[in-house]
């Protein structure tokens, strides 16, 4: 049996970010053995603890067969390491090392250094995977890469988990949050200023008109951080309401609420290169989600079938398609029905390890 060894996956509310932990499940439906490691928590003791454990790094590269390791300032040494020990690298790419410096405010002459070392690392890397065909176009492009080294595995989701929770416990959470017979339109994750989400702020006045009986909830964002991407005089309005991070069991009950899920909005060029695990989610839910087209959209999501979709950056038609869609209670029964199909046809975990035939991959490893 092969060995894999996953370095350092991104955790996210004390958990493995979903795409990572996707393709650790891919890997173990293919009977590969799996172990991880983590990096040190803490902050200003993190590099010695990193110097500390250096010795059980070591140790594992050189008992296993394939290193899985996400984008890192830590590439470099590991590339290194399997060079010397033999061993095969596979990066999981779903962030830029732009993103990851500018996130431990890296100084930019390291940043620099990290993109020259990525020009030189990524073509001579056994395996790269990537969450969108947009994104591997777009690295086979920047970095001169062999196509036949590089392989989409997009956001999937375990519907078994991610399904609506029973009526009774949607109830309980109307209660607690006060929402009585309101409709929800309802965001989940992080902020960003790439998720254009200034485009449903300038929008709302327009919603808010036409539907008297409405809320909008954002989940796992405070109001406090809304506060740097959204105007304030939008963040106190009533009809709002912000529910900070909640553990990713309960996420689902919190996603039932929702009468139309809505995503990204915006045409930058990063947006353009994604597919929101977020909306996967919903989707699975049976939700009618809400987002802007891009190229892996456009491929999936058909507007009035499965989907509710809009032109980047277009406030006017945000507002329009929420007014329409929300007086038509039966169309968005359908359109959500359709979205879960979608999922189960195409993101689940089982579906994306046949379709990419994992094991046929990475069978010269």
């Amino acid at each position: 049996m092969k060995k894999i060894l996953f370095l350092f996956p991104l955790i996210r509310l004390g958990e493995i970010y979903p795409w990572y932990k996707n393709q650790l499940n891919a890997f173990l439906l293919n009977k590969y053995k799996t172990k991880i490691i983590y990096l040190p928590k803490g902050t200003k003791l993190r590099y010695l603890k990193f110097l500390f454990n250096f010795p059980q790094y070591l140790k594992a590269i050189k008992k296993t067969d394939i290193v899985f390791i996400p984008v890192s300032y830590l590439i470099p040494l590991i590339f290194i390491l399997t060079k010397i020990f033999n061993k095969k690298l596979i990066l999981g790419y779903n962030a830029s090392s732009l993103s990851v410096a500018t996130y431990l405010k890296i100084p930019n002459s390291i940043k620099k250094l990290f993109n020259l070392l990525e020009k030189i690392i990524y073509p001579r890397l056994d395996l790269i995977t990537t969450h969108t065909e947009s994104m591997t176009a777009f690295l086979i492009k920047i970095y001169n890469l062999n196509p036949k080294k590089i392989i989409t595995i997009y956001n999937t989701v375990d519907p078994n988990i991610f399904k609506k929770t029973s009526l009774r416990e949607i109830r309980r959470l109307k209660q607690e949050l006060n929402i009585k017979n309101e409709k929800i339109l309802l965001y989940h994750g992080c902020f960003h200023e790439a998720h254009g989400l200034k485009y449903f702020v300038k929008a709302w006045p327009k919603i808010k008109k036409e539907n008297k009986n409405l809320r909008v909830v954002f989940v796992g964002c405070s109001k406090e951080a809304a506060s740097f991407f959204l105007s304030p005089k939008f963040t106190q309005e009533k009809q709002i309401i912000f529910i900070g991070q909640v553990p990713p069991s309960k996420l689902p009950s919190y996603l039932s609420l929702a009468d139309i899920w809505f995503g990204r909005f915006s045409g930058a060029e990063r947006s353009q290169r994604c597919f929101s695990p977020c909306m996967v989610e919903a989707m699975s839910l049976g939700l009618p989600v809400l987002v802007s087209k891009t190229r892996e959209v456009d491929q999936f999501l058909k507007e009035g079938i499965n989907a509710i979709v809009v032109s980047p950056n277009n406030s006017k038609q945000i507002s329009q398609k929420i007014n329409f869609y929300l007086k038509n209670k039966n169309r968005l029964l359908i359109i959500g029905k359709n979205a879960r199909k979608t999922i189960m046809e195409n993101f689940t975990i089982k579906k994306m390890s046949e379709q990419l035939n994992l094991k046929k991959i990475l069978s010269n490893y």
